[in-house]
């Protein structure tokens, strides 16, 4: 079990991805990387939830919020690798793919699996996550901060001393792409609830209509 330690904990690569790599303490300046680790530790801590519910409401809390803000940020980051990215570096690895690929179908696998409520109007828990990641990028910038290889960017496509070209992402980013994909993951989820996705998951199954899912249970975040 190798990958990324937090408080000496080993945490594996198979949920955080390869940490051995070049960079140090540049891993950090990511979006990628703050999502999987995101990722990661939503994922423990659901799995530490699934042990101590009736006794840690806080627990179960933190959980419902981490979801929030993963699942909106897994696809944002897919999104914005495959669209922008990858069309400008036109090559791939095992960990581009697992980083901006797998994290998506791990999230979606989850909101397909689980009774977790995903409300529309949680939608401020993402969005706030991921503005913070684009107000880093601008402090990090303007402190002269750069990416691995020395250039004065974390991403080419957010190069703010070509300012124009980046507003434009970040605007697109805040309020096109994470508002898209939080409606879709909601309609989704909604799809599910409401039995529509009987057809593809089948009459009475786990993953059809939920009409079992207990969330008077989860009196934490406002419905």
């Amino acid at each position: 079990m190798r990958g990324l330690s937090i408080v000496g904990v080993p945490l594996p690569d198979a949920l955080f991805g390869n940490m051995d790599n070049d960079m140090g303490e540049k891993w950090l300046i990511f979006l990628t990387n703050w999502s999987m680790v995101l990722l990661g530790t939503y994922l423990w801590t659901a799995f530490a939830a699934s042990l101590y519910t009736d006794h840690s409401p806080r627990l179960l809390q933190t959980v419902w919020v981490l979801r929030n803000c993963t699942a909106v940020a897994a696809l944002v980051v897919s999104l914005l690798f495959w669209c922008v990215l990858f069309p400008a570096i036109k090559k791939t690895s095992w960990t581009d793919v697992h980083c901006h690929a797998v994290n998506s179908f791990l999230v979606l696998l989850d909101l397909t699996l689980t009774h977790v409520p995903y409300y529309f109007k949680h939608g401020w828990m993402p969005f706030l996550y991921l503005v913070l990641y684009l107000l880093f990028s601008v402090v990090y910038w303007a402190e002269g901060g750069t990416d691995p290889e020395g250039d004065p960017y974390i991403y080419e496509p957010l190069d703010y001393d070509h300012p124009g070209a980046a507003t434009g992402l970040v605007l697109a980013v805040v309020f096109l792409v994470v508002p898209f994909v939080h409606v879709s993951l909601y309609a989704y989820t909604r799809c599910l609830s409401q039995g529509l996705c009987q057809a593809c998951f089948g009459e009475g199954g786990k993953m059809g209509r939920r009409e079992g899912a207990r969330t008077d249970r989860l009196p934490l975040l406002p419905a």
